[in-house]
């Protein structure tokens, strides 16, 4: 019974859309009738016993066979973990502080926000009104900060780790092409490690990211739903269910990726607002995966869906599509991080350390406008000196030495960006941003 349930969405797989004389044949309808007499034929001759001496090996063998091809897989899939080449970052020397006095730091990251004036000549959106909240609340904008890397894992590993790649290791050459180098300095990461070691417990989130998500933190939070989640709806799609799947039956109870992505958006910052009510220092890691793609979250905060376009098993968007998509989200940040931040800044017991920043800037503009972003700090006293046109590689050196009496050296600030084909050939992008002042 377990194999006629579990191996109908399977073998469908091979007749779907099969046409005889024009006549569509390979139609749920027809297969299921077919599968139905083929199942209780067999059940039929099994139950009576004329073949159920040569079944039940077979069965028995089948059996094992579904049970190990996953077991392979799983075991395949951690050995490979276990293999990737693991790089220790430099540890930081920062003295030991009391954690009475130590601010709870928050570092949340919204996935390739960009800069205001790239989203001005860019996107035809202005979010100065988003920035002058912020400097009402305390925060210093740096107005003329760019990224420094292009994407997602090298920034986050050179933030994390308060350094360049080039210096965090060796095998960051041109001829390496194993992007997986950086996960464990996101994983494991200079900075986390020297937090731990001053008594902070750490708070992290869910992200839909393998590398970002922290599950190993003291305080860990995930989506919950009862819907039926993208691996569930696989697996009732490759068995029998699928049937009611396919005709849209269970859509009313299926937790899509577009859906899940909205909602954990939504779930992720009004979590961020309790936050300061978890006892002792804590260091937060927030990387929220909006406004970058897909674009699922409207201007309120409704689920508002601006669907790509499919080539080749490949998505993709055209300009006018991600500028609405992109702006959508945007417009949702906007209405609702300084709302997070004021119950932040009212519920915490002292004042904390807030860094919000792109990580990189939107698509569809130049390579040197995708490394403009937005970065913006809330320090409280002593406040080290911000300057317009910081970049996220100081962020803990500058946190380390105003607030844990660290004397780390500064970095020049720069910025590097490097083809999918060669993803350590590093190009360095200058900054050409001429505006003066927060």
């Amino acid at each position: 019974m377990a194999l006629g349930l579990f191996f109908y969405g399977h073998v469908f797989g091979y007749v779907k859309g099969l046409e005889i004389n024009g006549r569509v044949i390979g139609r749920h309808t027809y297969f299921m009738a077919v599968w139905l007499v083929l199942f209780l034929g067999i059940a039929w001759l099994t139950l009576k016993g004329s073949w159920q001496t040569a079944l039940v090996p077979v069965l028995g063998t089948m059996s094992i066979i579904l049970i190990i091809f996953p077991l392979y897989q799983l075991v395949a899939y951690q050995y490979g973990i276990s293999k990737r080449t693991q790089i220790i970052p430099p540890e930081i020397s920062v003295p030991v502080q009391s954690t009475e006095t130590s601010p709870d730091i928050y570092f949340i990251i919204l996935d390739m926000y960009g800069r205001n004036d790239v989203l001005t000549e860019e996107f035809d959106y202005d979010d100065g009104l988003f920035l002058r909240q912020l400097k009402d609340m305390g925060f210093y904008v740096a107005s003329c900060s760019q990224s420094n890397y292009h994407s997602t894992a090298y920034s986050l590993s050179a933030t994390l780790d308060a350094n360049y790649l080039n210096a965090l290791s060796d095998q960051f050459t041109p001829e390496n092409k194993d992007t997986a180098l950086m996960w464990h300095l996101i994983q494991n990461s200079a900075v986390e490690t020297i937090l731990r070691k001053h008594g902070y417990k750490v708070v992290a989130f869910e992200t839909g990211y393998e590398w970002t998500e922290w599950e190993d933190a003291d305080y860990f939070y995930t989506l919950k739903s009862t819907k039926i989640n993208n691996f569930e709806d696989l697996l009732l799609r490759n068995s029998f269910p699928a049937v009611f799947s396919e005709k849209g039956y269970l859509d009313t109870y299926l937790l899509t990726g577009d859906q899940r992505k909205h909602d954990l958006a939504l779930y992720v910052l009004d979590e961020l607002e309790n936050v300061p009510l978890l006892p002792g220092p804590k260091f937060v890691f927030v990387h929220l995966t909006i406004p970058h793609p897909p674009f699922v979250v409207g201007p309120r905060g409704e689920f508002e869906v601006v669907p790509p376009h499919y080539e080749n098993n490949e998505d993709y968007y055209l300009k006018d599509e991600y500028k609405i998509g992109y702006r959508n989200q945007v417009a949702f940040l906007n209405m609702r991080i300084p709302q997070v931040f004021q119950a932040i800044l009212q519920k915490s017991a002292r004042p904390p350390v807030i860094i919000v920043q792109g990580d990189h800037g939107p698509r569809f503009v130049k390579i040197d406008k995708q490394l403009d972003i937005l970065n913006a700090y809330y320090f409280p006293k002593p406040q080290p000196k911000l300057y317009p046109s910081m970049t996220p590689v100081n962020n803990f050196r500058l946190i380390f030495n105003a607030y844990f009496g660290a004397s780390l050296p500064y970095l020049p600030d720069r910025s590097y960006a490097s083809e999918l084909d060669k993803p350590y050939d590093f190009k360095e992008i200058l900054n050409d941003c001429t505006t003066a002042g927060n």
